[in-house]
């Protein structure tokens, strides 16, 4: 093989911890698409929303619907 042991080991860590981030994000995304959910459920305004969280208003109306 052309890379050695320890390369190998190094890059298979750096997968895992990359993995991991991926995962966490999923997750993160997945629990503030619900807190918009439920803020609009409650009567939330789009447009602020969107400014707490970064996104335009019709962002927040595609999580609404639940469109990713």
């Amino acid at each position: 093989d052309m890379i050695s042991d320890q390369d190998r080991a190094y890059l298979e860590q750096l997968a895992t911890r990359v993995d991991t981030a991926v995962g966490e994000l999923d997750q993160a995304s997945a629990d503030r698409d619900e807190a918009i959910r439920l803020a609009l459920d409650a009567g939330g305004k789009p447009t602020e929303l969107g400014r707490i969280f970064g996104l335009s208003r019709e962002r927040v109306y595609q999580i609404k619907a639940g469109r990713r």
